[in-house]
């Protein structure tokens, strides 16, 4: 309401949630409570494939997401599903199940309307080999996740000039 009385205008909230927070409950969330969350969430490996995806604190990072406005949001999201992403590429099964649960719970979180961006992200990390069939069973996973009856058609639609390509 701070927003209202210097602006004169109504302060509209822009985030997933559709609450308005504070710059300064913003600025801890993105510099100090989301930090620690991705490092929870993967923890890299050696090699430069992803590492480990805990499904758990993955969803904990989007719930903390959610609450970020649409530019934060916006900001922080390709990097953040781009480190569980970048797990897909690694040839155990047991990384990229977790890799792909923890995806799918993200995208389930932050709705179709997002769909785009995030097969964006996939088809471009996981482009050649192996990982060509590792992004058809991803998409399969998210898509079953995340689109709904609920679901707006025109976000879908969005998405599938994405994925048709695929």
């Amino acid at each position: 309401d701070a927003v209202e009385i210097e602006t004169g205008h109504p302060a509209v909230a822009t985030n997933v949630v559709g609450r308005l927070l504070h710059p300064d409950v913003v600025a801890s969330l993105r510099l100090d409570v989301l930090p620690k969350l991705e490092q929870l969430a993967v923890v890299e490996d050696n090699e430069g494939k992803g590492g480990t995806v805990r499904p758990a604190a993955a969803a904990a990072m989007v719930a903390v997401l959610r609450l970020l406005p649409a530019r934060d949001l916006d900001a922080d999201i390709s990097r953040v599903l781009g480190k569980m992403a970048n797990c897909l590429r690694s040839r155990a099964q047991g990384v990229r199940d977790s890799a792909r649960a923890a995806l799918a719970s993200a995208s389930a979180g932050l709705g179709a309307a997002h769909l785009p961006s995030i097969v964006s992200l996939l088809t471009t990390r996981l482009d050649r080999g192996f990982m060509i069939h590792v992004l058809g069973a991803t998409l399969f996973t998210i898509l079953d996740a995340t689109v709904t009856p609920d679901s707006d058609p025109e976000d879908v639609e969005d998405a599938l000039r994405e994925i048709i390509p695929v």
